[in-house]
């Protein structure tokens, strides 16, 4: 089995996304809620989308329709928002 692979334009694709994605945020009134967690986890499931389609090798378009559902997954169910101690 081959390893999996990103290629250089697709993660320039995916590093450009993020700072958009942060960029945008900075200026929101709810702040930054992007972060290398959530960069991680749109690879991860691009990686994964990838595999399932038989690709050894992630393109822009699985990367964008990762981001896609994970977006859509989110508007279904938020992420509960930390507990803050006093």
């Amino acid at each position: 089995m081959s390893e999996f692979t990103i290629p250089a334009l697709v993660a320039e694709h995916a590093q450009k996304f993020f700072i958009s994605k942060r960029q945008a945020e900075a200026s929101s009134p709810t702040g930054l809620q992007t972060d290398d967690a959530k960069f991680h986890r749109w690879l991860t499931l691009a990686r994964y989308m990838s595999l399932m389609d038989g690709q050894i090798e992630l393109n822009e378009s699985a990367f964008d329709r990762a981001v896609s559902l994970e977006q859509m997954r989110l508007e279904r169910c938020p992420e509960p928002k930390p507990v803050q101690t006093a």
